[in-house]
């Protein structure tokens, strides 16, 4: 099981970690389904995970996290980045796998109303997906889902590469699943002076699968 707890060091201006119970590595076949259930108990929440080599992960502890954003540009562009939708596999008229067509990076969609029907479809993704190196312990990736109304909406954000070929000699950015979703943190003050719109979405794609 995971714990709901107050992040010490929040991004978000409401942000939670949700640890596992016990000590294991960050893998998202271990807990996959507490992204479901934690929207069922509390779906005004935004969940998200980042894999243990995309971003700002903690690899040697299994955990999710979730927060309140309202902020995050994905989810307020949402109605139109819906319109996008490309259908890859259908269960019925409310649930399926699609692709966003309209967005700065790659991304995968699963749209689900029953945690049966999320974990179907959440496996036919994962294991649709490749290990980019060898060794790798999953597919690398981060995920975002909230609640709108009735149905769950899983961002699957394939990747490729832990961190920017830009990162530390020039910008300290190493995208997780809030940048990817357009809420890029930059702990450098001087780098959120100087990075502009068409350098952060160089960064986002280059990670990308």
């Amino acid at each position: 099981g995971l714990d709901l707890l107050v992040n010490p060091f929040p991004i978000l201006q409401t942000h939670f970690t949700l640890p596992s119970h016990n000590h294991q590595p960050q893998l998202i076949k271990n807990c996959y389904p507490a992204i479901f259930r934690t929207l069922d108990t509390y779906p005004e929440l935004t969940v998200f995970y980042n894999g243990p080599k995309c971003g700002a992960s903690c690899p040697d502890h299994l955990h999710l996290q979730a927060g309140m954003p309202n902020i995050l540009p994905m989810q307020m562009q949402w109605a139109r980045l819906s319109r996008s939708l490309k259908t890859v596999l259908s269960l019925n008229d409310h649930e399926e796998i699609a692709t966003i067509q309209d967005y700065v990076t790659p991304a995968i969609v699963i749209k689900s109303r029953s945690e049966k029907n999320f974990r179907k479809l959440f496996n036919l993704v994962f294991n649709s997906m490749p290990l980019v190196e060898k060794g790798d312990t999953e597919p690398m990736m981060n995920i975002l889902a909230w609640r709108i109304e009735e149905d769950t909406i899983t961002v699957i954000f394939p990747r490729k590469l832990h961190r920017p070929k830009c990162y530390d000699s020039q910008y300290m950015i190493s995208p997780g699943a809030l940048d990817m979703a357009g809420l890029v943190i930059t702990p450098r003050k001087e780098d959120f002076n100087r990075i502009m719109a068409q350098e952060v979405a160089g960064i986002l794609r280059e990670v990308s699968l």
